[in-house]
């Protein structure tokens, strides 16, 4: 019985043995568990700064884009002014060179008309 008592006590101390063991490595394994959440923690923080400085980046893409469209349409309202103000030019010179030919005429009969009266 002593025998058996003995053999009951170094069988509890091996599974306490055992138990420890398999303690330990649990906390070692909790350990690295939470080191990588802390690694995965600091991935996720550093990937939203980078997508935070991507939205910035995008918005003043999208404010330049804006900007260039204004000036084009800008440059569009005054393009048709100048190509406006051209015909307008064109015109007034057609208008011109009309009075010029028929001033021209009518000098022509006032020359003719005087050298009829010549005394």
């Amino acid at each position: 019985m002593t025998e058996q008592a003995v053999q009951a006590m170094q069988s509890g101390t091996r599974e306490v043995r055992t138990g420890t063991e398999v303690v330990g490595e649990a906390g070692q394994i909790f350990q690295e568990i939470e080191e990588l959440v802390a690694q995965v923690s600091t991935g996720i923080r550093d990937v939203s700064s980078a997508v935070q400085g991507m939205e910035n980046g995008s918005q003043k893409i999208k404010s330049s884009m804006q900007t260039v469209e204004h000036h084009s349409q800008q440059s569009v309202q005054e393009g048709q002014t100048v190509s406006a103000a051209t015909e307008e030019q064109a015109a007034g010179m057609e208008e011109i060179a009309s009075s010029s030919h028929k001033l021209s005429g009518l000098a022509k009969e006032l020359q003719e008309a005087v050298g009829r009266f010549r005394i």
